[in-house]
């Protein structure tokens, strides 16, 4: 067996073992770089990506909370009306309304929590929830805030100042929104996903030479991350440097551009909220316009004058049907093209014009292009009008005239507008079929109070003619029937019907007159020694003075009915005296008697026209020898009926 050993000379120190090479040390500068500068982005992209969502689900929070707040508020003053006089119909109408893509639900319930009218699908099947939602708001007398699921539950006292009727809860789907927003984190994620892939590309040849714009991205790319994507990206250093900074630079554009859809998003549909709420606020403003004003005409153009300036119109016109039905006349109309057709009369028949057409069918007609509207009338006044719409004033089934619209742009009037108008539309003739009733049920109120007064009047002078003197004195705790000439102060007060106050000698004078129904009817005159009277005193004895006319007038009354009680009683008894017998001499002679001894007349006399004296006749007939008419009479004595 050949062996080899190897030998070495005493001088040369024989070489020892290489010593092992770690991990981190097989990793080239080209390698450790990239992946250290990875490393650095992913997690700067991880926290842009959780800045970006927690952003977002706070900017959807928002703009809910601002969106349905205004709704929720509106609605609640909308639906006092309804509530409050229980029109279920009404409250059935606005409530399907409110509900939309992102309104599920919408309930009104009354003071007790119970469900008066409700919309959409219940957000929960617990009942004690929402009873104790509606008891938190009526409590707090405000908006009660509460989330559950992919839900927003938002409860509103029902109230007009302090008075609260009800409650009405909204339940907003969120869930559609999430999704919305979902979806722009995920393409948000995916661009930030292949950005960072492509950096990690990128930096994968780079050297120490680009570590300081390396650095630099980093930083940009942070702030990008907190949201702040104005920040310039400067291209610098290698190709590969170059290269990053465009990719960085074209993920912050991308991320502009998605924010900015999400943000035109977002301020179209608040700016879609923002216009349901005003036209909200305008049937709100019309209804408490049609439930304050009583006058009629007043009504009229206070309502076309808010329709107009509410919904920025170029023109507003109501009309009314005449009493014949043959014709809507216009009663009120904006600006100076509205004053003209009113000098000048307008109307138009009914059945021609869209004016006529929607009060003869009781349904509104829209002429989006004003000049290809077949049925629309042009008005010389109104060369400008473009879109035009004509509304029916309907109140308990019947038509009374019609409301038009007009706008200088075509396409004006959608249906979500036209659904807001056609609520004010109702309103507006409601109020005006209330106005009139009240008007009506004044007139006869005034009416009656006149004949009743009238009457009263001469009740009081007749009784009044029936003394001579009647009054009484109160005097050092006495009380006796007065008589003599009334004293000056009492004179004037009576004459004037107005409060007599001076000095009468060392006595204060107050006298003040006794007045039913406007009649001066007596004085009520009040002496003291030595002092005036004080204003407190005076508003006293007034007050003591209106007492006792309302308790005169009652008296007088009470008196009246028992009079005529009696009377009736009396004539009663007469009747029943003279039904006795069915002899009609006895019935004659009873009549007479029981009249005279009941009225304490002395002497009644009654005759009956035989054929001497005829009705309507001149005397007796020619050839007789003189009147023969049966009679009966009595002269302070009794007659024997038998």
């Amino acid at each position: 067996m050949e062996s080899k050993i190897a030998m070495t000379s005493s001088s040369e120190p024989v070489a020892g073992p290489e010593p092992k090479v770690k991990g981190l040390q097989k990793l080239k500068m080209t390698v450790v770089g990239p992946l250290t500068i990875g490393l650095v982005l992913i997690l700067v992209f991880g926290l842009m990506l959780i800045v970006n969502i927690r952003t977002g689900e706070a900017g959807l929070q928002r703009a809910l909370q601002a969106s349905s707040q205004p709704l929720v508020s509106t609605a609640a003053r909308l639906l006092f009306n309804p509530l409050y006089t229980l029109d279920i119909g009404t409250l059935d109408d606005m409530l399907d309304r409110f509900l939309g893509p992102h309104v599920v639900y919408v309930g009104v319930r009354d003071l007790n929590g119970h469900v008066v009218a409700e919309a959409g699908e219940r957000w929960t099947a617990d009942e004690q929830t929402s009873m104790a939602l509606a008891a938190q708001a009526l409590a707090q007398g405000d908006i009660v805030r509460y989330e559950v699921d992919d839900y927003l539950i938002l409860t509103s006292p029902i109230a007009v100042g302090s008075e609260q009727i009800g409650t009405v809860e909204f339940a907003f789907a969120t869930a559609s929104m999430r999704a919305t927003l979902g979806t722009t984190q995920r393409t948000l994620s995916i661009a930030i996903l292949i950005a960072l892939v492509g950096t990690i590309l990128i930096i994968a040849v780079i050297a120490q030479i680009v570590t300081q714009p390396l650095g630099e991205l980093a930083v940009v790319a942070q702030e990008i991350g907190r949201g702040n994507l104005d920040t310039p990206v400067r291209i610098r250093g290698t190709a590969e440097m170059a290269t990053l900074a465009l990719a960085l630079r074209q993920m912050r554009d991308q991320l502009r551009g998605i924010y900015a859809g999400l943000e035109q998003q977002v301020a179209e549909r608040t700016r879609d909220l923002a216009r349901r709420t005003a036209q909200l606020e305008a049937t709100a403003e019309i209804g408490r316009a049609a439930s304050s004003i009583l006058d009629i005409d007043e009504l009229i153009r206070r309502v076309v004058e808010l329709i107009r300036a509410q919904f920025d119109l170029y023109y507003v016109g109501l009309f009314l049907v005449d009493d014949a039905g043959e014709w809507a006349v216009l009663q009120a109309g904006t600006g100076e093209a509205g004053r003209r057709m009113l000098d000048r009369g307008h109307r138009i028949r009914i059945g021609t014009g869209m004016v006529g057409w929607s009060v003869a069918h009781g349904q509104p007609r829209v002429a989006l292009t004003a000049e290809e509207d077949a049925v629309r009338l042009a008005t010389p006044e109104l060369p400008d009008t473009r879109s035009e719409a004509a509304l029916p004033l309907r109140s308990r089934g019947r038509v009374l005239g019609a409301l038009t619209v007009q706008h200088t742009e075509p396409g004006a009037f959608d249906e979500s507008v036209m659904t807001v108008l056609q609520i004010m539309a109702d309103q507006v003739a409601v109020a005006l079929d209330n106005a009139r009733l009240y008007t009506e049920s004044q007139r006869l109120l005034t009416a009656e109070r006149h004949t009743y007064g009238e009457i009263s009047r001469q009740a009081w002078q007749e009784m009044l003619r029936t003394y001579r003197e009647w009054g009484y004195r109160y005097a050092q705790h006495q009380v006796s029937p007065t008589a003599g000439e009334w004293p000056p102060d009492m004179v004037q007060a009576i004459r004037t019907g107005q409060v007599v106050h001076g000095e009468d000698g060392r006595r204060g004078v107050l006298s003040i007159p006794v007045q039913v129904r406007g009649q001066a009817v007596g004085v009520l005159s009040f002496r003291k020694e030595d002092e005036r009277w004080t204003e407190q005193e005076i508003n006293l004895v007034r007050a003591f003075a209106t007492r006792l006319e309302a308790a005169l007038e009652s008296a007088r009354l009470y008196h009246e009915a028992q009079r005529r009680a009696a009377q009736d009683r009396l004539i009663g008894e007469v009747t029943a005296r003279i039904r006795e017998t069915l002899n009609m001499d006895v019935v004659l002679r009873t009549a007479i008697r029981e009249m005279g001894e009941a009225l304490g007349i002395p002497r009644v006399e009654v005759r009956m026209a035989t054929s001497t004296i005829r009705p309507g006749g001149k005397g007796a007939a020619q050839g007789d020898a003189g009147p023969t008419e049966n009679r009966a009479s009595q002269e302070n004595q009794d007659v024997d009926p038998d």
